[in-house]
């Protein structure tokens, strides 16, 4: 997954994610799949994401500079996302930004927007779901 920061994230969200649903559990003697499982979902999700932000980043600098080699589907993608983004309270929208576009530090983006680090988790993740359902949805 890359730096070992960004592994200890994905650890600490599957772990969390698993306490939440530790209720739906059904077979105890399969704990280690099933954390597993959830592990191996929250690294996807961040790889997914890693292929979006670096794709908004590229679609960004050419859509927003004119350049021509944005593609009619980098803008179309860029304008979904903006039109998703829009909709949100600010806060959220720049946790997400921050947060996923720009890679700051959860600490970080709490110390930009001067809130704590669980409203920034709360507000990007909300942000993201956001986002998510947009792309199932179109």
């Amino acid at each position: 997954m890359g730096p070992d920061e960004e592994v200890k994230d994905i650890v600490q969200d599957a772990f969390v994610i698993a306490l939440e649903r530790l209720g739906q559990l059904d077979d105890s003697s399969a704990i280690k799949a099933w954390i597993a499982s959830i592990t191996v979902n929250v690294a996807l999700g961040r790889l997914r994401w890693r292929r979006v932000r670096n794709s908004l980043k590229w679609a960004a600098s050419k859509v927003l500079t004119g350049a021509p080699e944005a593609s009619p589907e980098d803008s179309a993608m860029l304008k979904s996302v903006y039109r998703v983004l829009e909709r949100m309270p600010d806060g959220q929208r720049i946790a997400w930004v921050l947060r996923y576009v720009e890679q700051e530090s959860v600490e970080t983006v709490a110390t930009i927007l001067g809130c704590s680090e669980a409203t920034v988790k709360r507000w990007a993740a909300r942000a993201q779901q956001a986002l998510m359902e947009e792309e199932n949805h179109d």
